[in-house]
């Protein structure tokens, strides 16, 4: 769940069937929509760009000229 291909160019991995088990991670456009995850509530996708926004994700080329 942590690593996608295309995942260097900034695209977003959402998923589910992990239960909310794996951790949340900050730096990564990563983001677990499972109903389990959120009182059972599917998110919006204003919800979901709204908790994108607030990731930390750089790009790996963002130091490149």
């Amino acid at each position: 769940m942590k690593v996608w291909r295309s995942s260097f160019r900034g695209t977003w991995h959402l998923y589910g069937h992990s239960h909310g088990h794996l951790p949340d991670d900050i730096h990564s456009l990563s983001f677990d929509v499972g109903v389990d995850c959120h009182d059972f509530y599917p998110l919006s996708y204003e919800e979901v760009k709204n908790r994108m926004k607030q990731k930390q994700w750089t790009s790996p080329f963002a130091n490149e000229k």
